[in-house]
């Protein structure tokens, strides 16, 4: 896509009173990018999924407890990877591409997989002690989003969010406010990509 019709498509966005903060994929757009593997980095090990799964077994070793993790937006598994084989770690991913979800079931056998619209979480899924949002709250709307899996989250329930650092980070982060409160957050960065991590807490 040239930079003429990336600018046309933002302001016809913003006449006809579109959200210009989201990124629409269908479930047809995000079955194709993953079959031409446009997402296979995730399964290399990014430096925002190493740091997410850093955190989340070192809040697990703290609780010494049996731990259930929710990974919303999944994707092909480079989360579950880390994490599924991992003790006192149950592992959910849920994602809309079942493209993707046969690479995760493949890579992360021992996780388990929901194929579904992340935006709507089944009403049986149960209740989570760690909710992970990474690289999905450009793609799904916070405002959305947020209110339907905080019932899903554990009362002192922690939640992971990782988010690609451009333009619309900071209207990301300022939605990503009124539901949760974020305790920490810091940048992570490779050669060519920068994310911001941020843990927090359901208001």
């Amino acid at each position: 896509m040239t930079v003429a019709r990336r600018v046309f498509g933002f302001l016809r966005r913003m006449l006809i009173g579109d959200d210009i903060v989201l990124v629409r994929q269908t479930k047809e757009q995000w079955e194709r990018q993953f079959a031409a593997g446009a997402w296979d980095r995730l399964q290399e090990g990014q430096p925002n999924t190493i740091e997410l799964a850093r955190c989340i077994l070192t809040y697990a070793r703290a609780k010494k407890g049996h731990i259930r993790v929710l990974d919303v937006g999944c994707g092909n598994g480079g989360l579950a990877r880390l994490l599924s084989k991992k003790s006192g770690i149950a592992y959910t991913g849920i994602d809309i591409s079942e493209v993707a979800l046969a690479t995760a079931h493949m890579s992360a056998p021992e996780g388990y997989f929901v194929t579904g619209d992340a935006e709507e979480p089944p009403p049986d899924i149960g209740a989570f002690d760690i909710l992970v949002f990474s690289e999905v709250l450009y793609y799904m709307n916070p405002d959305r989003v947020l209110p339907r899996y905080r019932i899903h989250a554990t009362a002192d329930a922690r939640v992971f969010v990782s988010v690609v650092r451009f333009w619309r980070t900071p209207f990301v982060f300022h939605r990503i406010r009124r539901y949760l409160h974020i305790d920490k957050r810091f940048r992570v960065a490779d050669s060519s990509h920068r994310w911001d991590i941020a843990i927090g807490h359901f208001i």
